[in-house]
């Protein structure tokens, strides 16, 4: 009898990672080159299609791809990240407890009227509807008839392109979510001008810091020497090297305020990525590491400018790059402090050396508070520098 072929992706995986003896009996050769170039996300994310022919993974229509613009809204990436959870009913809401088991009644701790779901959190809730008319963008929940959040904000877009008004519309969609925890796990009650001038206020803090950064970028862009983080952080060097054999070389290595290594760490993956892919796999390896060890407060440095740019913006496309660079950013929101920047490669020679070394390594290696001996000359050089 004929062995049963695998009917979805997950059956081509094994310990988060493809497997290559399956693929093998499955596909030619030049098709499992091909397989083994799509990296796989560390966290679990909605499916989607994406349009190969494109380095960003968008068909023509930009837009679309990116449901009400949340990921390129002008607000911090932990709000791009809350609303992109909200459109996909990813929120730990009161109807999604009830059915994980973890508590019993699905109820509006609010208003008490309905189940709380995403919709009624952000849209149904009599006390919600107060905040969305009192606000300056002045919705009137009522008029419309949309069945869930994602298809309200679907609908908005098509009357709605000004990024200043969807900027607003995040924060006071994060303002409410906070307004709700506040009460649920606080009972404490917020006021829904409070509300409204604190998510006014976001939105023009974010505009304003990101109007000093455009002035800086240029020359955060053009860093050659290393330079050590402020006093409590630790800055985490990424790079990666290309085997044209063997696959993907990882490095990167930590350090404190004074330039001491905290850390230094390579892996070698295989498969056949592309240069960007390869660096932004190698940052996150690196921070999921560091995060797990406890630092919190950390500078995620790399001298590849496109993955600096991305994770400076929160920027995600629909591509192979953007499913690694959705995990850092969601592995920067874990952190207590987790901030990006870019140097040149003469800044980066102790990470771009660990990635080479990682050539003649079968398995992930760490070192803790040192080196290999032949690399120090160069961790005393960006301390001179």
């Amino acid at each position: 009898m004929e062995e049963e072929r695998p009917n979805y992706v997950s059956e081509l995986l094994i310990s988060g990672d493809w497997n290559t003896p399956l693929l093998q009996s499955l596909f030619t050769q030049w098709e499992c080159k091909e397989i083994s170039k799509i990296p796989l996300a560390m966290f679990d994310a909605e499916d989607c299609w994406t349009w190969h022919f494109s380095k960003s993974g968008n068909f023509t229509v930009r837009k679309a791809y990116y449901v009400a613009n949340v990921w390129s809204a002008g607000v911090s990436p932990k709000v791009r990240n809350f609303g992109w959870r909200a459109i996909h009913g990813g929120l730990t809401v009161r109807a999604t407890l009830v059915k994980r088991n973890v508590c019993e009644d699905a109820r509006c701790q609010l208003c008490g009227e309905a189940d709380e779901d995403v919709t009624h959190l952000l849209m149904r809730c009599s006390e919600v509807k107060r905040i969305w008319y009192v606000c300056p963008l002045r919705l009137q929940i009522n008029m419309h008839t949309m069945q869930s959040f994602k298809d309200w904000c679907v609908s908005m877009l098509k009357v709605n392109k000004d990024k200043n008004w969807w900027n607003l519309f995040w924060a006071i969609c994060w303002g409410i979510w906070m307004r709700r925890n506040m009460w649920v796990f606080e009972q404490k009650r917020r006021e829904e001008m409070d509300l409204v001038h604190r998510a006014m206020s976001m939105v023009n803090d974010y505009e304003r810091a990101n109007d000093r950064e455009a002035i800086e970028m240029d020359d955060s862009c053009l860093k050659s020497r290393w330079s050590p983080p402020i006093m409590g952080h630790y800055k985490i060097n990424v790079d990666a090297a290309i085997f044209k054999e063997t696959g993907v070389g990882m490095g990167a290595v930590v350090c404190d305020s004074i330039g001491e290594v905290i850390a230094a760490m390579v892996s070698l993956r295989k498969g056949d990525y592309a240069v960007d892919i390869a660096e932004a796999m190698a940052a996150r390896f690196a921070l999921k590491i560091v995060w797990k060890s406890g630092l919190r407060s950390v500078i995620l440095e790399t001298d590849n400018l496109k993955l600096f740019q991305h994770l400076k913006k929160a920027k995600v496309e629909a591509s192979a790059f953007g499913i690694v660079v959705k995990d850092i950013l969601q592995l920067a929101t874990l952190c207590t402090s987790c901030s990006f920047s870019h140097v040149r490669r003469k800044g980066n020679q102790v990470a771009h050396k660990l990635a080479k070394l990682s050539k003649d390594c079968n398995e992930e290696r760490i070192w803790i508070e040192e080196l290999p001996e032949q690399l120090y000359h160069l961790v005393s050089d960006d301390l001179l520098e």
